[in-house]
């Protein structure tokens, strides 16, 4: 194999595994793809996408967070039209149960923009949200590190609620499929 053939190779192998398109002399399109001819300095490939993390809803299997469980054919605007708590996930056939409902749900998610009171122990929610807290003296706050606070109730000004807004940036629910950026 020349040498051409094989750097034209790997460029298509590169651009293959980043699946994020690429840019030649600063235009992006499918328009113009090299060939064997072509300079590869003036084909750029775009760097890849980032990969959202999964939260994992198993942490709050069997918890007493409200829920919000739908199925893809919406019976509201927001496909979700079940409140409820969650005693299983991750089963054979991919369905999120509910607690008093006892049948399966496609989607399941912490119910949104909601105040939960809480009695104090660990952090009962799992990474990946954006949360509001409010405390004993009644101010509240936005966290992004909930996480590796002291949710126990033990000190003076203590958290008494919590509010999940939604997924932080780089997070999803297990249902939700990857956006399709290149437009």
């Amino acid at each position: 194999m020349n040498k051409k053939a094989k750097e034209l190779g790997e460029w298509y192998l590169k651009l293959y595994k980043n699946n994020n398109g690429f840019t030649f002399d600063g235009y992006s399109g499918d328009w113009s793809h090299p060939s064997m001819g072509s300079n590869l300095d003036s084909y750029k490939i775009n760097p890849p996408k980032p990969v959202k993390k999964v939260i994992d809803l198993s942490i709050l299997i069997g918890s007493d967070i409200d829920m919000e469980f739908g199925d893809s054919i919406a019976v509201n605007d927001l496909g979700f039209n079940v409140i409820d708590n969650l005693i299983e996930d991750n089963n054979p056939r991919g369905l999120y149960i509910s607690k008093r409902e006892l049948r399966g749900f496609e989607q399941c998610r912490i119910r949104q923009n909601k105040w939960m009171s809480w009695q104090g122990g660990g952090c009962p929610l799992p990474e990946g949200f954006i949360v509001v807290l409010e405390f004993n003296d009644k101010t509240t706050l936005n966290v992004d590190n909930y996480i590796s606070l002291d949710w126990s109730r033990s000190k003076n000004n203590c958290i008494r609620a919590f509010k999940v807004i939604g997924p932080e940036e780089g997070w999803k629910y297990e249902w939700e499929k990857e956006e399709d950026n290149n437009e």
